[in-house]
């Protein structure tokens, strides 16, 4: 099946995963779900969301950050899936219905990759940079989208250490990509 953009969602079993499963199908039609269960005795866990064909299940056998589970789908996905678009969402987040009308309306034509505003605290939105070039360290989510063939392209993973994000983003831009 093709799908316009597939999910990765890393997984330690929480009981907040089939909420997140959820609120990706429920952007688009075309959205899919792949689900990369990180270094977990039980599979399938007991939370698993009722089967649908647009979820994947994959188990990483052994355990580490999430960043080995989101390269683990990666690495799937290109070789598994026909996307136009792979979004990363944590097993603890929900994505809003509107997020596959925005994707189809602005990102397919202009973007090889968004970063997702998160609302964070009173009133503070970040990304951010108040010259408007750039990004920060601290100032990024995991909550991204990417062109898949953009990223084929240009190579790309994920490193287990913190600010695994900023660290990922900025091995893009080091490969070529422009921001």
């Amino acid at each position: 099946k093709k799908f316009y953009n597939v999910f990765i969602i890393p997984s330690i079993g929480r009981k907040s995963l089939p909420k997140a499963i959820e609120s990706a199908l429920n952007t688009d039609e075309d959205a899919g779900v792949v689900v990369v269960f990180d270094g977990i005795k039980k599979f399938p866990p007991e939370i698993f969301a009722p089967p649908n064909d647009r979820v994947i299940y994959l188990k990483k056998a052994k355990a580490g950050w999430a960043s080995g589970a989101r390269n683990f789908g990666l690495d799937y996905i290109k070789q598994s899936i026909d996307t136009t678009f792979i979004s990363f969402l944590d097993d603890d987040d929900r994505v809003l219905s509107k997020f596959g009308r925005v994707i189809k309306k602005t990102f397919h034509y202009k973007y090889d990759m968004i970063l997702h505003s998160c609302r964070i605290g009173k009133n503070k939105i970040v990304p951010k940079n108040p010259k408007g070039k750039g990004i920060t360290r601290g100032d990024v989510t995991i909550a991204m989208s990417i062109k898949l063939d953009k990223l084929k392209e240009t190579g790309g993973k994920f490193v287990a250490q913190p600010a695994e994000d900023f660290i990922f983003i900025k091995s893009l831009i080091k490969a070529g990509w422009s921001y």
